[in-house]
């Protein structure tokens, strides 16, 4: 089983010699064929007036018209075709059967990394039901620091297996053949920087990476600081669920506000973990903001890492919400 990030061409209406060229061409050139009913990121049809509406999702996909009324023929126009594919951006497509979980946090130094590989081990341990003699797919955190090692470590930078450094910028997608090698910490996956450096916040493998891994496991990203960078991230690569962490302190309710008032958070279950304080404060300013829904409790930490009780009743509270979604 592998999984690739492709784009998906949908085929109108033509002619066999058209659609036979094209089919070759779009393969060749790393896309694929969109299945009657599902999103395609480029249409080419020989209409002049575009595939109809109802197959059509939305304005913004582009369209190639094929044939005398276009331009392009085909057969005849096949290396102008393959590069219209190649340039072409695919939008993310998730399995619903996946958890994609983020993490940041409001304030730095708080736990997020720790809070981040703890909620891994709550998928791997309790995943989502699966077909019958399917074995579980796997859980991976995604460290998205651009210095290195966050979520990884000392220990996870030496072992062997697939860094950020390792993934060259002009790929435009990675197969199953990734996750399978990424290091492994306690049963989980980890992608994370070394002594190379993470992806930048203007690196365009972050998105590409989680699409892919997303699309074949369950996912928990590192987003780090929750800021414009972060709520991007998360919005881009379709979280289901998001875990802010910080201090309920004055200044960590103060700083609290400000970031989800200017950054708010995308519009999936949120799980606030105060490390620090208590939530009563923290969850009456949230209301007085308008987030209702935003859940709030404390994560206290014993020798660096969360307390086991805190991170189950977070990971339920997650995955009661995604279910409520769903």
């Amino acid at each position: 089983m592998s999984t690739q990030w492709n784009v998906r061409v949908g085929l109108d209406r033509l002619d066999e010699g058209a659609r036979r060229s094209a089919c070759e061409i779009i393969e060749l050139a790393g896309g694929t064929v969109a299945s009657d009913g599902l999103p395609c990121d480029m249409w080419l049809t020989s209409d002049p007036d575009g595939p109809p509406s109802s197959v059509r999702a939305s304005a913004q996909v582009p369209v190639i018209v094929v044939g005398p009324a276009g331009s392009l023929r085909l057969p005849g126009d096949e290396m102008m075709l393959a590069d219209i594919v190649a340039s072409c951006e695919p939008s993310p497509v998730f399995s619903p059967d996946l958890i994609r979980i983020g993490c940041a946090g409001w304030q730095g130094g708080v736990g997020v990394t720790a809070i981040a590989r703890a909620l891994a081990q709550q998928i791997r341990s309790h995943p989502l039901p699966v077909l019958p003699q399917a074995p579980p797919p796997p859980v991976i955190v995604v460290d998205t620091a651009e210095y290195g090692p966050g979520v990884g470590a000392a220990q996870d930078v030496a072992a062997d297996g697939i860094h950020w450094g390792d993934l060259r910028a002009d790929e435009t997608g990675w197969t199953g053949t990734l996750i399978d090698a990424l290091p492994v910490r306690d049963g989980v996956k980890i992608l994370a920087a070394d002594c190379r450096g993470g992806p930048a916040r203007s690196d365009t493998r972050l998105v590409r990476v989680l699409t892919s891994v997303s699309s074949r496991a369950h996912v928990v990203v590192d987003l780090g600081r929750w800021d414009e960078y972060a709520m991007r991230t998360a919005s881009q690569c379709g979280i289901d669920a998001l875990c802010l962490v910080g201090r309920a302190d004055l200044d960590g309710v103060c700083t609290l506000m400000a970031g989800i008032s200017r950054y708010a958070p995308p519009a999936v279950p949120v799980v606030i973990a105060t490390t620090h304080g208590t939530t009563t404060q923290l969850l009456g300013s949230i209301r007085e903001c308008g987030f209702q829904s935003i859940q709030a409790m404390q994560c206290p930490f014993r020798g660096g890492m969360p307390r086991g009780f805190a991170v189950k009743r977070m990971y339920a509270a997650l995955r009661s919400g995604m279910e409520r979604a769903r």
